[in-house]
């Protein structure tokens, strides 16, 4: 489920359709995080609770500056 709010049109939306699949991205700004479990065995899960890794959906990642 993906909650979007449409500034420009001043309404959210809310997407709940099947098959919508997120999207993993590393986050630039925990980057000691990450060569911190550079040399360890780590789960993904792992990853995302200790904020290395973000999931976002299609509709925000047309908002999102992504390199």
């Amino acid at each position: 489920m993906e909650i979007k709010r449409h500034q420009s049109q001043h309404e959210g939306c809310i997407y709940s359709d099947a098959r919508r699949i997120p999207r993993p991205l590393l986050v630039v700004d925990n980057l000691l995080k990450i060569k911190r479990f550079k040399s360890e065995c780590y789960f993904f899960l792992i990853l995302l609770k200790e904020g290395v890794v973000e999931l976002i959906g299609p509709e925000e990642k047309e908002d999102c500056c992504i390199a």
